[in-house]
């Protein structure tokens, strides 16, 4: 397969990127491992604050109205999974994004500084959506591109590429969307382990509820309890598929264990656990797995290490005063001349919307890149200045 732009990774910054990319005039095709688009945004992060609202431009904007018409709103800070993920499949049906679900990454191959092409692995995923191993290679796929972008969580085409970079300690967490509506609820239907051992010790539990529409409530656990349950997913990035796969499904277990001990443990204090009560997981979201989270977050991760070409460095997106440098995103040109990563970015974020933000700027630069035959770190300042502000985007 061929084409201008490869994007790794069909997360919410990976579909900005995308769309960015089109529009831009160039070809594009997204690779996603799993199989649902938008990472956080469709997967229980289901809100926005004051502050990142400001920030809000692009596609990303457009995305959002799509949700906010769902609700007949002209804008809406908050809204249910499953509303954002049917925004996200309208947007890349509407802009005719090519995207290649279940297709994992396998190698990446190199020529000089500039990656030729990649191998991909087409993979089957668990019942919570969570990476397997592969058998053999008889459906393994090969994709030449002009210009690869990472907007993969893992960073994983970032370090398969031999791009020098750090790792931050790291864990995964899950964001649980909930609903009080009996007719809407849905039984916690998993073996999950006895956490009481790990919990009683805290001498403060507590969680905070997002409302939702419809009776729904993204549920927020607070860094203390989260560092105790989901801890031992630290190895995650590091782990084989099938690695990753198995601490995945254990962190899901232990999510589903959180809820059964607020609920329950005589160690919660009362009100919290009569509130707890009232809640479970949605009938009607996460179908196919299990009404559990399809994706999940990671925690620290993967940072690239910034060899900021000295042109770049004025070049900066305005996040509603919280600027973040293009050059942040470029690997330096003697390890790799034809890869942009916006998510693990040396200035990386922990909201989607900057991360979309960044992602959607990478578009403009990879176009350019790709029309004028050159490195991105080669692509002229100026060019990438009008590119920006013809996208809509605030320096």
């Amino acid at each position: 397969m061929r084409t201008d732009v490869c994007i790794y990774g069909g997360s919410a910054a990976g579909m900005m990127a995308a769309a960015g990319v089109l529009r831009a005039g160039c070809s594009v095709l997204v690779v996603e491992p799993g199989r649902h688009l938008g990472a956080g945004l469709t997967s229980g992060v289901c809100h926005v604050t004051g502050a990142n609202k400001a920030g809000v431009q692009g596609f990303c904007k457009d995305l959002m109205h799509r949700i906010a018409r769902t609700y007949d709103q002209p804008w809406v800070d908050r809204w249910e999974p499953c509303v954002a993920e049917a925004a996200f499949l309208d947007l890349a049906r509407d802009s005719n994004i090519t995207v290649l679900f279940c297709h994992r990454l396998r190698q990446v191959k190199k020529v000089d500084a500039r990656i030729e092409r990649l191998l991909v692995d087409r993979v089957l995923t668990g019942a919570f959506n969570e990476p397997l191993p592969v058998d053999s290679e008889e459906e393994q796929a090969e994709i030449c591109a002009k210009v690869y972008i990472d907007c993969s969580a893992e960073g994983d085409l970032m370090a398969a590429a031999g791009v020098a970079h750090q790792v931050l300690p790291s864990r995964l967490a899950f964001h649980a969307c909930l609903t009080t509506n009996p007719v809407n609820r849905r039984a916690i239907d998993l073996a999950v382990p006895e956490l009481g051992m790990m919990l009683d010790e805290l001498p403060d539990l507590s969680v905070q509820f997002t409302l939702l529409a419809n009776a729904k409530a993204q549920l927020d656990i607070p860094p203390a309890i989260a560092d105790r349950i989901w801890g031992h997913t630290a190895g995650y990035l590091m782990a084989t598929p099938a690695g990753r796969g198995e601490l995945w499904k254990s962190a899901i277990g232990r999510l589903a264990a959180t809820l059964a001990y607020l609920a329950k443990h005589p160690h919660v204090p009362e009100a919290l656990r009569k509130e707890m009560a009232r809640w479970s997981p949605c009938g009607d979201e996460f179908h196919d797995t299990q009404g559990w989270p399809h994706g999940g977050e990671i925690v620290g991760g993967r940072r690239l290490e910034m060899a900021m070409p000295a042109s770049m460095q004025p070049i900066a997106i305005d996040l509603a005063g919280q600027p973040i440098t293009i050059g942040a995103m470029l690997p330096a040109s003697s390890a790799c001349q034809n890869l942009l990563v916006p998510v693990c970015s040396a200035q990386a974020r922990g909201d989607d919307l900057s991360r979309m933000a960044l992602a959607e700027s990478a578009a403009s630069v990879a176009a350019l890149a790709c029309e004028a035959e050159k490195g991105v770190q080669s692509v002229p300042y100026s060019d990438i200045l009008a590119a920006l502000r013809d996208a809509g985007i605030h320096l």
